[in-house]
């Protein structure tokens, strides 16, 4: 069960994101990314510069374990979890997304969801850590580093 703790922390400003979604949107996600450091948060997300062309698995089984092992660091590095979730009607196939879905729980990661409910291990978090769009999500948590960034300098 998620302690409140947990809870508590997806108030507070958070400037260190990594980003989780299908493979197959990686070029609308690098997109997001390039958004979200241009308000101030850093993405800690090295996938979403890999050349789409690569595969998810970079064309080996070598190469995908390492690239394995590079999204569990990237992860570990940051502060928050932000997982686009799919159509949870439609059958999408693979889905390592969901594997650092629950990295990310089970480590006490910030987690915020743009989307639905995908499955029901998003059921433990609170309604508040939901988004319809990464434009919401954004205003939301640029709105958090503003806030934290005028504190920080005593501005009220």
């Amino acid at each position: 069960m998620l302690n409140e703790a947990f809870r508590r922390k997806n108030l507070v400003p958070n400037l260190n994101w990594y980003f989780a979604g299908q493979f197959a949107r990686l070029t609308e996600l690098a997109k997001y990314k390039a958004e979200a450091e241009a308000a101030g948060i850093q993405v800690t997300s090295r996938w979403l510069g890999q050349d789409p062309s690569t595969g998810y698995a970079g064309g080996s089984d070598e190469a995908g374990a390492e690239f394995a092992r590079r999204d569990l660091e990237d992860i570990t590095e940051a502060g928050g979890f932000l997982f686009f979730a799919e159509d949870p009607t439609t059958g999408i196939p693979r889905g390592g997304r969901h594997v650092e879905f629950g990295f990310a729980l089970a480590t006490g990661k910030i987690i915020a969801v743009v989307g639905l409910k995908e499955n029901v291990f998003h059921l433990l978090l609170p309604d508040r850590c939901f988004f319809a769009t990464f434009a919401k999500w954004l205003k939301h948590e640029a709105a958090k580093v503003d806030g934290a960034q005028e504190a920080e300098h005593g501005v009220h």
